[in-house]
Protein backbone atom coordinates (compact mmCIF):
# COMPACT_ATOMS: atom_id res chain seq x y z
CA UNK A 1 0.00 0.00 0.00
CA UNK A 2 1.27 3.44 -0.76
CA UNK A 3 2.17 5.68 1.94
CA UNK A 4 -0.73 9.06 2.37
CA UNK A 5 1.02 12.33 1.15
CA UNK A 6 1.72 14.52 4.26
CA UNK A 7 0.35 17.71 3.43
CA UNK A 8 1.31 21.20 6.16
CA UNK A 9 -2.06 22.12 7.26
CA UNK A 10 -3.20 25.72 8.29
CA UNK A 11 -6.51 27.04 9.40
CA UNK A 12 -8.55 29.79 8.41
CA UNK A 13 -11.11 31.66 10.61
CA UNK A 14 -13.32 33.92 9.27
CA UNK A 15 -16.19 34.80 7.81
CA UNK A 16 -17.70 33.45 4.90
CA UNK A 17 -17.94 35.44 1.77
CA UNK A 18 -21.20 34.18 -0.29
CA UNK A 19 -19.73 36.17 -3.26
CA UNK A 20 -16.58 33.66 -3.20
CA UNK A 21 -13.97 36.56 -4.09
CA UNK A 22 -12.83 37.00 0.08
CA UNK A 23 -13.10 34.98 3.37
CA UNK A 24 -12.82 31.88 3.96
CA UNK A 25 -13.67 30.46 0.33
CA UNK A 26 -10.61 33.18 -0.76
CA UNK A 27 -8.40 31.89 1.66
CA UNK A 28 -8.76 27.80 1.42
CA UNK A 29 -8.43 28.40 -2.47
CA UNK A 30 -5.23 30.14 -1.54
CA UNK A 31 -4.21 27.58 0.82
CA UNK A 32 -4.73 24.93 -1.96
CA UNK A 33 -2.64 27.14 -4.42
CA UNK A 34 0.35 26.79 -2.46
CA UNK A 35 -0.10 23.13 -1.38
CA UNK A 36 -1.58 23.02 2.10
CA UNK A 37 -4.32 21.56 3.11
CA UNK A 38 -6.84 23.97 4.79
CA UNK A 39 -9.14 23.84 7.57
CA UNK A 40 -11.87 26.37 8.45
CA UNK A 41 -13.78 27.88 10.86
CA UNK A 42 -16.73 30.06 10.10
CA UNK A 43 -17.31 33.10 12.29
CA UNK A 44 -20.08 35.31 10.08
CA UNK A 45 -21.77 34.72 7.32
CA UNK A 46 -22.22 37.41 5.16
CA UNK A 47 -24.54 37.84 1.88
CA UNK A 48 -22.45 39.82 -0.18
CA UNK A 49 -21.56 39.87 -4.05
CA UNK A 50 -18.73 42.03 -6.24
CA UNK A 51 -20.43 45.59 -5.52
CA UNK A 52 -22.37 45.81 -1.82
CA UNK A 53 -22.68 43.71 0.81
CA UNK A 54 -26.16 42.89 2.18
CA UNK A 55 -26.36 41.55 5.42
CA UNK A 56 -23.93 39.87 8.37
CA UNK A 57 -24.91 37.13 10.28
CA UNK A 58 -22.45 36.41 13.34
CA UNK A 59 -22.81 32.64 14.19
CA UNK A 60 -23.88 31.94 17.83
CA UNK A 61 -20.27 31.88 20.41
CA UNK A 62 -21.09 28.04 20.92
CA UNK A 63 -21.08 26.71 17.34
CA UNK A 64 -17.65 29.10 16.75
CA UNK A 65 -16.42 26.88 19.77
CA UNK A 66 -17.58 23.75 18.64
CA UNK A 67 -15.90 24.04 14.74
CA UNK A 68 -12.35 24.92 16.83
CA UNK A 69 -12.78 22.08 19.52
CA UNK A 70 -13.46 19.89 15.95
CA UNK A 71 -10.52 21.12 14.57
CA UNK A 72 -8.02 21.25 17.08
CA UNK A 73 -8.98 17.81 18.60
CA UNK A 74 -7.82 16.15 14.73
CA UNK A 75 -5.42 18.63 12.72
CA UNK A 76 -2.07 19.02 13.71
CA UNK A 77 -1.75 22.91 12.58
CA UNK A 78 1.52 24.07 11.24
CA UNK A 79 -0.27 27.68 11.24
CA UNK A 80 -3.26 30.11 11.49
CA UNK A 81 -5.01 32.83 9.73
CA UNK A 82 -7.52 34.97 11.75
CA UNK A 83 -9.89 37.20 9.66
CA UNK A 84 -13.67 38.55 10.06
CA UNK A 85 -14.30 38.50 14.00
CA UNK A 86 -17.23 41.15 13.82
CA UNK A 87 -18.13 41.32 17.77
CA UNK A 88 -16.38 40.69 20.82
CA UNK A 89 -18.46 37.57 21.78
CA UNK A 90 -16.84 36.15 18.62
CA UNK A 91 -13.06 37.37 19.55
CA UNK A 92 -13.10 35.80 22.84
CA UNK A 93 -13.83 32.18 21.70
CA UNK A 94 -11.10 32.31 19.38
CA UNK A 95 -9.09 33.57 22.01
CA UNK A 96 -10.24 31.17 24.38
CA UNK A 97 -9.31 27.86 21.93
CA UNK A 98 -6.09 29.90 20.35
CA UNK A 99 -4.40 31.62 22.46
CA UNK A 100 -2.07 28.30 23.73
CA UNK A 101 -1.04 27.98 20.65
CA UNK A 102 2.57 26.73 19.31
CA UNK A 103 2.06 27.58 15.65
CA UNK A 104 2.11 30.73 14.44
CA UNK A 105 -1.16 32.70 13.55
CA UNK A 106 -1.19 36.06 10.91
CA UNK A 107 -4.00 38.33 12.13
CA UNK A 108 -5.82 40.13 8.96
CA UNK A 109 -7.92 43.13 10.85
CA UNK A 110 -10.90 43.21 8.74
CA UNK A 111 -12.68 46.34 9.51
CA UNK A 112 -14.69 47.60 6.50
CA UNK A 113 -15.22 46.40 3.08
CA UNK A 114 -13.89 48.29 0.36
CA UNK A 115 -17.39 49.73 -0.15
CA UNK A 116 -17.31 50.91 3.29
CA UNK A 117 -19.87 48.54 4.86
CA UNK A 118 -18.22 48.03 8.58
CA UNK A 119 -16.92 44.14 9.70
CA UNK A 120 -15.82 44.94 13.25
CA UNK A 121 -18.35 46.03 15.91
CA UNK A 122 -17.77 49.53 16.30
CA UNK A 123 -17.63 49.20 20.36
CA UNK A 124 -15.42 46.12 20.42
CA UNK A 125 -12.71 47.31 18.29
CA UNK A 126 -11.04 48.17 21.47
CA UNK A 127 -11.66 44.27 23.18
CA UNK A 128 -9.82 43.49 19.17
CA UNK A 129 -6.98 45.67 19.85
CA UNK A 130 -6.43 43.85 24.04
CA UNK A 131 -7.34 40.38 22.81
CA UNK A 132 -6.63 39.49 19.30
CA UNK A 133 -3.55 41.55 17.98
CA UNK A 134 -1.52 40.32 20.72
CA UNK A 135 -2.16 36.77 19.32
CA UNK A 136 -0.97 37.74 15.79
CA UNK A 137 2.98 36.45 14.86
CA UNK A 138 2.42 38.62 12.34
CA UNK A 139 0.02 41.58 12.00
CA UNK A 140 -1.29 42.40 8.25
CA UNK A 141 -3.48 45.80 8.24
CA UNK A 142 -3.91 48.00 5.42
CA UNK A 143 -3.05 52.03 6.21
CA UNK A 144 -6.62 52.77 6.99
CA UNK A 145 -6.42 49.70 9.50
CA UNK A 146 -3.33 50.40 10.66
CA UNK A 147 -4.40 54.14 11.58
CA UNK A 148 -7.71 52.43 12.97
CA UNK A 149 -5.84 50.20 15.39
CA UNK A 150 -2.74 52.74 16.69
CA UNK A 151 -4.91 55.75 16.22
CA UNK A 152 -2.00 57.77 14.65
CA UNK A 153 -2.97 59.13 11.44
CA UNK A 154 -0.69 58.24 8.87
CA UNK A 155 0.16 60.80 6.28
CA UNK A 156 4.09 60.23 5.65
CA UNK A 157 6.53 57.65 6.29
CA UNK A 158 7.79 58.40 9.46
CA UNK A 159 3.96 58.29 10.58
CA UNK A 160 3.35 55.34 9.14
CA UNK A 161 6.48 53.78 10.97
CA UNK A 162 5.25 55.33 14.06
CA UNK A 163 2.02 53.23 13.46
CA UNK A 164 3.82 49.89 13.19
CA UNK A 165 5.92 50.36 16.05
CA UNK A 166 2.68 50.59 18.04
CA UNK A 167 1.27 48.37 16.69
CA UNK A 168 4.37 45.70 18.08
CA UNK A 169 4.14 47.82 21.33
CA UNK A 170 0.46 46.34 21.64
CA UNK A 171 1.57 42.66 21.52
CA UNK A 172 1.65 42.06 17.70
CA UNK A 173 4.60 40.25 17.18
CA UNK A 174 5.61 41.71 13.72
CA UNK A 175 3.43 43.86 11.43
CA UNK A 176 3.58 44.46 7.51
CA UNK A 177 1.75 47.48 7.09
CA UNK A 178 0.11 47.29 3.21
CA UNK A 179 0.66 50.25 1.32
CA UNK A 180 -1.93 50.00 -1.72
CA UNK A 181 -4.17 52.49 -0.26
CA UNK A 182 -1.08 55.21 -0.04
CA UNK A 183 -1.73 57.40 -3.79
CA UNK A 184 1.66 59.37 -3.30
CA UNK A 185 3.48 56.99 -5.56
CA UNK A 186 3.27 55.61 -8.52
CA UNK A 187 4.64 52.06 -7.14
CA UNK A 188 3.03 50.12 -3.72
CA UNK A 189 5.51 49.62 -0.99
CA UNK A 190 4.29 47.64 1.71
CA UNK A 191 6.38 47.89 4.78
CA UNK A 192 6.83 44.90 7.27
CA UNK A 193 8.53 46.04 10.56
CA UNK A 194 9.94 42.46 12.35
CA UNK A 195 9.82 41.53 16.25
CA UNK A 196 13.90 42.91 16.03
CA UNK A 197 12.69 46.03 15.20
CA UNK A 198 14.41 45.78 11.45
CA UNK A 199 12.20 47.50 8.25
CA UNK A 200 12.17 45.26 5.57
CA UNK A 201 9.94 47.18 2.31
CA UNK A 202 8.68 44.81 -0.33
CA UNK A 203 7.90 46.86 -3.61
CA UNK A 204 5.54 46.71 -6.67
CA UNK A 205 4.39 47.86 -9.78
CA UNK A 206 0.53 49.88 -8.86
CA UNK A 207 -0.89 48.11 -12.13
CA UNK A 208 -4.68 49.16 -11.76
CA UNK A 209 -6.63 51.82 -9.37
CA UNK A 210 -9.99 50.50 -9.28
CA UNK A 211 -10.86 47.89 -7.14
CA UNK A 212 -10.01 44.18 -6.30
CA UNK A 213 -12.51 42.03 -3.91
CA UNK A 214 -10.29 39.87 -1.81
CA UNK A 215 -6.88 41.08 -2.38
CA UNK A 216 -5.83 41.39 1.35
CA UNK A 217 -7.67 38.29 2.03
CA UNK A 218 -5.85 36.06 -0.78
CA UNK A 219 -2.20 37.95 0.64
CA UNK A 220 -2.26 37.06 4.55
CA UNK A 221 -3.43 33.46 3.46
CA UNK A 222 -0.80 33.50 1.16
CA UNK A 223 1.63 34.30 4.15
CA UNK A 224 -0.05 32.03 6.38
CA UNK A 225 0.24 29.25 3.81
CA UNK A 226 3.72 29.97 3.07
CA UNK A 227 4.45 30.04 7.46
CA UNK A 228 2.55 26.38 7.26
CA UNK A 229 5.39 25.22 4.74
CA UNK A 230 8.00 26.63 7.29
CA UNK A 231 9.68 29.41 5.17
CA UNK A 232 11.24 32.36 7.09
CA UNK A 233 8.50 35.22 7.51
CA UNK A 234 10.32 37.68 5.04
CA UNK A 235 10.47 34.98 2.71
CA UNK A 236 7.03 34.57 2.73
CA UNK A 237 6.08 37.86 2.39
CA UNK A 238 7.90 38.31 -0.29
CA UNK A 239 6.62 35.19 -2.09
CA UNK A 240 2.91 35.93 -0.67
CA UNK A 241 3.80 39.65 -2.63
CA UNK A 242 5.05 38.22 -5.93
CA UNK A 243 1.50 35.96 -5.67
CA UNK A 244 -0.60 38.65 -5.40
CA UNK A 245 0.73 40.87 -7.93
CA UNK A 246 0.10 37.87 -10.44
CA UNK A 247 -3.30 37.81 -8.84
CA UNK A 248 -3.92 41.65 -9.37
CA UNK A 249 -2.44 41.41 -13.06
CA UNK A 250 -4.79 38.74 -13.78
CA UNK A 251 -7.91 39.56 -11.71
CA UNK A 252 -10.96 38.28 -13.23
CA UNK A 253 -14.47 40.02 -13.79
CA UNK A 254 -17.27 37.49 -12.10
CA UNK A 255 -19.28 40.13 -10.99
CA UNK A 256 -21.17 43.80 -11.90
CA UNK A 257 -18.43 44.99 -9.76
CA UNK A 258 -15.40 44.70 -8.47
CA UNK A 259 -13.03 42.60 -9.94
CA UNK A 260 -11.81 39.68 -7.65
CA UNK A 261 -8.39 37.88 -7.56
CA UNK A 262 -8.01 34.17 -8.75
CA UNK A 263 -6.27 32.26 -6.03
CA UNK A 264 -5.42 29.20 -8.25
CA UNK A 265 -4.39 31.11 -10.99
CA UNK A 266 -1.18 29.66 -10.65
CA UNK A 267 -2.46 26.56 -10.46
CA UNK A 268 -4.43 26.39 -13.56
CA UNK A 269 -1.87 28.18 -15.44
CA UNK A 270 0.74 25.40 -14.60
CA UNK A 271 -1.48 22.38 -15.43
CA UNK A 272 -2.18 24.70 -18.51
CA UNK A 273 1.03 24.83 -19.34
CA UNK A 274 2.18 21.08 -19.12
CA UNK A 275 -0.47 19.88 -20.81
CA UNK A 276 0.31 23.15 -24.38
CA UNK A 277 3.39 21.50 -24.00
CA UNK A 278 2.51 17.86 -24.38
CA UNK A 279 -0.33 18.92 -26.91
CA UNK A 280 2.67 20.82 -29.12
CA UNK A 281 4.78 17.54 -29.01
CA UNK A 282 2.42 15.16 -30.21
CA UNK A 283 1.51 18.26 -33.13
CA UNK A 284 5.24 18.78 -34.22
CA UNK A 285 5.83 14.95 -33.96
CA UNK A 286 2.67 14.75 -36.60
CA UNK A 287 4.05 17.42 -38.91
CA UNK A 288 7.36 15.90 -38.73
CA UNK A 289 6.21 12.85 -39.91
CA UNK A 290 3.76 13.81 -42.67
CA UNK A 291 5.74 13.55 -46.11
CA UNK A 292 5.31 16.21 -48.27
CA UNK A 293 4.75 18.75 -45.62
CA UNK A 294 7.91 20.80 -46.67
CA UNK A 295 5.56 21.55 -49.83
CA UNK A 296 4.00 24.21 -47.12
CA UNK A 297 7.32 25.62 -45.56
CA UNK A 298 7.81 29.54 -46.47
CA UNK A 299 10.99 29.86 -47.18
CA UNK A 300 11.69 31.82 -43.73
CA UNK A 301 10.81 28.77 -42.51
CA UNK A 302 6.96 27.96 -40.29
CA UNK A 303 6.23 27.94 -36.70
CA UNK A 304 3.70 26.65 -34.70
CA UNK A 305 2.39 28.20 -31.52
CA UNK A 306 -0.08 27.68 -29.09
CA UNK A 307 -0.98 29.45 -26.28
CA UNK A 308 -2.21 28.55 -22.73
CA UNK A 309 -6.22 29.96 -21.89
CA UNK A 310 -5.57 33.44 -20.18
CA UNK A 311 -1.82 34.53 -21.78
CA UNK A 312 -0.65 37.94 -20.91
CA UNK A 313 2.33 37.56 -23.08
CA UNK A 314 4.96 35.73 -25.48
CA UNK A 315 5.96 34.01 -22.56
CA UNK A 316 2.62 32.26 -22.08
CA UNK A 317 2.49 31.21 -26.25
CA UNK A 318 4.86 27.92 -26.79
CA UNK A 319 6.24 27.53 -30.43
CA UNK A 320 9.42 25.73 -32.10
CA UNK A 321 12.43 27.57 -31.38
CA UNK A 322 14.47 28.03 -34.37
CA UNK A 323 11.47 27.32 -36.18
CA UNK A 324 10.45 24.07 -38.64
CA UNK A 325 12.18 23.70 -41.15
CA UNK A 326 12.09 22.37 -44.61
CA UNK A 327 14.04 19.55 -45.36
CA UNK A 328 13.29 18.00 -48.70
CA UNK A 329 9.72 17.30 -49.29
CA UNK A 330 9.55 16.76 -45.12
CA UNK A 331 9.49 19.25 -42.33
CA UNK A 332 11.84 19.15 -39.38
CA UNK A 333 11.78 20.77 -35.72
CA UNK A 334 15.23 22.96 -35.38
CA UNK A 335 14.80 22.99 -31.81
CA UNK A 336 12.97 22.32 -28.95
CA UNK A 337 9.23 23.71 -27.79
CA UNK A 338 9.19 26.17 -25.46
CA UNK A 339 7.58 28.99 -24.32
CA UNK A 340 8.25 32.74 -25.62
CA UNK A 341 9.75 30.80 -28.63
CA UNK A 342 8.02 32.93 -31.52
CA UNK A 343 7.51 36.16 -31.95
CA UNK A 344 5.83 36.44 -35.14
CA UNK A 345 3.44 33.51 -34.83
CA UNK A 346 3.20 34.04 -31.34
CA UNK A 347 1.98 37.50 -31.52
CA UNK A 348 -0.45 36.31 -34.37
CA UNK A 349 -2.09 34.23 -31.75
CA UNK A 350 -2.29 36.55 -29.11
CA UNK A 351 -3.59 39.17 -31.22
CA UNK A 352 -6.18 36.70 -32.98
CA UNK A 353 -7.26 35.52 -28.76
CA UNK A 354 -8.17 38.80 -28.83
CA UNK A 355 -11.14 38.58 -30.83
CA UNK A 356 -11.66 35.01 -30.80
CA UNK A 357 -10.27 33.72 -27.01
CA UNK A 358 -10.65 29.74 -28.04
CA UNK A 359 -8.65 29.98 -30.87
CA UNK A 360 -5.07 29.21 -29.27
CA UNK A 361 -3.14 27.98 -31.81
CA UNK A 362 -1.48 29.26 -35.21
CA UNK A 363 1.05 28.08 -37.82
CA UNK A 364 2.44 29.89 -40.84
CA UNK A 365 2.11 28.71 -44.23
CA UNK A 366 3.91 29.17 -48.10
CA UNK A 367 2.32 32.30 -49.51
CA UNK A 368 1.04 30.35 -52.93
CA UNK A 369 -1.66 30.84 -54.95
CA UNK A 370 -3.20 27.18 -55.23
CA UNK A 371 -2.96 27.00 -51.46
CA UNK A 372 -4.33 30.13 -51.13
CA UNK A 373 -7.22 28.79 -53.41
CA UNK A 374 -7.74 26.09 -51.38
CA UNK A 375 -8.11 28.36 -48.04
CA UNK A 376 -10.76 29.53 -49.74
CA UNK A 377 -12.86 26.84 -50.55
CA UNK A 378 -12.42 25.05 -47.12
CA UNK A 379 -11.85 27.99 -44.66
CA UNK A 380 -13.61 31.64 -43.96
CA UNK A 381 -10.38 34.08 -45.37
CA UNK A 382 -9.33 37.87 -44.73
CA UNK A 383 -6.04 39.59 -45.71
CA UNK A 384 -4.11 42.70 -44.86
CA UNK A 385 -1.69 45.11 -46.83
CA UNK A 386 1.57 45.26 -45.26
CA UNK A 387 2.31 48.44 -47.61
CA UNK A 388 -0.17 50.77 -46.03
CA UNK A 389 0.58 49.67 -42.52
CA UNK A 390 1.10 53.06 -40.09
CA UNK A 391 5.15 53.71 -40.09
CA UNK A 392 5.42 53.54 -36.24
CA UNK A 393 3.98 50.19 -36.17
CA UNK A 394 6.21 48.69 -38.79
CA UNK A 395 9.55 50.43 -36.81
CA UNK A 396 8.02 48.73 -33.67
CA UNK A 397 9.39 45.01 -33.38
CA UNK A 398 6.48 42.84 -33.22
CA UNK A 399 3.71 45.19 -33.92
CA UNK A 400 3.21 44.76 -37.58
CA UNK A 401 2.02 41.28 -36.65
CA UNK A 402 -0.42 42.48 -34.14
CA UNK A 403 -2.08 45.31 -36.68
CA UNK A 404 -1.77 43.17 -39.48
CA UNK A 405 -4.63 40.19 -38.00
CA UNK A 406 -6.28 43.66 -36.25
CA UNK A 407 -6.91 45.13 -39.80
CA UNK A 408 -7.83 41.47 -41.30
CA UNK A 409 -10.33 40.41 -38.07
CA UNK A 410 -12.02 44.02 -38.64
CA UNK A 411 -13.11 43.17 -42.72
CA UNK A 412 -14.02 39.77 -41.43
CA UNK A 413 -14.41 38.85 -38.15
CA UNK A 414 -14.70 34.92 -38.85
CA UNK A 415 -12.02 34.23 -40.80
CA UNK A 416 -9.75 31.21 -39.78
CA UNK A 417 -7.00 31.92 -42.67
CA UNK A 418 -5.32 35.13 -42.78
CA UNK A 419 -2.78 36.14 -45.46
CA UNK A 420 -0.50 39.22 -46.84
CA UNK A 421 1.34 39.27 -49.74
CA UNK A 422 4.47 40.74 -48.10
CA UNK A 423 6.73 43.84 -48.55
CA UNK A 424 9.94 44.68 -48.90
CA UNK A 425 12.22 42.22 -47.67
CA UNK A 426 9.20 40.72 -46.35
CA UNK A 427 7.87 37.37 -47.24
CA UNK A 428 4.30 37.34 -48.35
CA UNK A 429 2.70 34.54 -46.04
CA UNK A 430 -0.58 32.69 -45.17
CA UNK A 431 -1.25 32.02 -41.11
CA UNK A 432 -4.15 29.16 -40.16
CA UNK A 433 -5.54 29.28 -36.74
CA UNK A 434 -7.74 27.08 -34.95
CA UNK A 435 -8.41 25.99 -31.17
CA UNK A 436 -5.37 23.64 -30.43
CA UNK A 437 -2.50 22.09 -32.43
CA UNK A 438 -4.28 18.68 -32.86
CA UNK A 439 -7.46 20.43 -35.04
CA UNK A 440 -5.13 23.10 -36.32
CA UNK A 441 -2.48 20.08 -37.88
CA UNK A 442 -5.89 18.22 -39.18
CA UNK A 443 -6.88 21.67 -40.79
CA UNK A 444 -3.68 22.20 -42.50
CA UNK A 445 -3.39 18.42 -43.27
CA UNK A 446 -6.71 19.19 -45.75
CA UNK A 447 -4.51 21.88 -47.73
CA UNK A 448 -2.04 19.28 -48.34
CA UNK A 449 -3.86 16.55 -49.17
CA UNK A 450 -5.93 19.05 -51.51
CA UNK A 451 -2.75 20.70 -52.91
CA UNK A 452 -0.70 17.10 -53.83
CA UNK A 453 -4.10 16.30 -56.00
CA UNK A 454 -3.94 19.52 -58.02
CA UNK A 455 -0.24 18.80 -58.26
CA UNK A 456 -0.47 15.67 -59.64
Amino acid sequence: MLSSIVLKIALTVAGSDSGGGAGIQADIKTFSAHGVFGCSVVTVITSQNTFELRDIYPLPPKIISSQLKAVLSDFKLAAAKIGMVFNAEIMKEVFQKLKDAKFPIVVDPILSTGTGYCLILKNDLEYFKKVIVPMSYLLTPNLPEAEAISGIKISSTDELMDAANTLLDMGAANVIIKGGHSTKSKGITDFLLTQERRVVKFKKERTRMNALHGLGCNFSAAITAELARQIPLEQACHLANEYIFSGMTNSIQVGKGSSVVDPILSLNSNSDRFLVLKEMDTAVGYIESTENFGFLIPETSSNLAYAIGRPTGLSDVAAVEGRIARVGNRSKAVGRIHFGASKHVGSSVLSYMKVHPLFRSAINLRYDEKILGICKKKFTVSSYDRQVEPRERKETEGMSISWGIEMALQMNPNADVIYHLGDIGKEAMILVFDTNPSLLVRKVNNILFAYLEKSV
